[in-house]
């Protein structure tokens, strides 16, 4: 049922209804049920076979990066996260999948990677992390619209999502060695998006974005019209399936992974 701030908006503009109702046909139902799901049943080794398949690599390399994220890079946001303990809203970025996209950085070794969503900067870092591990002077931009905690008015959602706290600013979490290989442009997906693809090839895209069904399948449409052999990471797939039906549909290399997508097209 629509709220009455839908149908509010509604009739200021008919079209915005249209979008709803479509982004409602394809919405899985109780998607935040359907993602702790999705996490409580992910098994990163379990995952090992299916993954080995996507990116065309052997086991004993997987477990090697996997490893590696365990040991040296997912302790600084575990000692981040404490911050958020008495906060009434997340740290925000991937949790359970982070091994997924660490090693899939590390294999495919792209050389520029673009990212929809910061906050915290939880999966900046893990993948500025990779690229600096794979020295092959990969560089990340990152297109974010973030919300300060500050800037919050009213009582807390129960399901506030990521937000950065007060003194902090976006991507924080992302120590002052990987900057110089990082670019954080803050506006609009929709207006930034379009000229950071028009100025140069993208190796690898990390979504993170609007979790509305058409607008997804039309931003992968538009990243994959610019890209060659690329890397493909998608969140929060359990909203909709978007994601698994553009891979399909294109023919990629994919598989789901917890509450994430992994696609790749072209040759590692």
């Amino acid at each position: 049922m629509a709220s009455p701030r839908m149908i509010a908006t509604g009739i200021r503009d008919p079209s915005e209804v249209f979008h709803y109702l479509r982004s409602v046909r394809h919405r899985h139902p109780d998607p935040e049920n359907r993602a702790r799901r999705l996490h409580r049943d992910f098994n990163t080794t379990n995952s090992f076979e299916t993954l080995t398949d996507v990116l065309r690599t052997d086991i004993q390399s997987l477990r090697t990066y996997i490893d590696e994220f365990s040991s040296e890079v997912k302790p600084r946001v575990d000692d981040c996260r404490t911050e958020f303990e008495t906060k009434p809203f997340e740290i925000g970025g991937i949790e359970v999948e982070a091994p997924i996209l660490y090693a899939s950085i590390r294999i495919f070794q792209p050389e520029r990677v673009v990212e929809v969503g910061v906050a915290n900067g939880v999966s900046s870092y893990y993948i500025l992390s990779a690229l600096a591990a794979n020295d092959n002077a990969g560089t990340l931009t990152s297109i974010d619209l973030p919300k300060y905690e500050d800037d919050h008015t009213g009582e807390w959602d129960a399901d506030a999502g990521a937000w950065i706290p007060s003194g902090r600013d976006v991507g924080w979490i992302v120590p002052d060695e990987y900057r110089d290989k990082w670019e954080i442009q803050i506006g609009s997906m929709s207006d930034l998006l379009p000229n950071e693809l028009y100025s140069g090839s993208v190796d690898a895209f990390v979504y993170d974005g609007p979790k509305r069904y058409s607008e997804r399948k039309r931003t992968f449409d538009m990243v994959a019209n610019s890209a060659g052999n690329c890397l493909y990471f998608c969140d929060d797939i359990a909203w909709n399936p978007s994601f698994e039906r553009w891979a399909d549909q294109n023919r990629l290399r994919w598989d789901t992974f917890g509450n994430a997508g992994l696609a790749v097209d072209g040759e590692l």
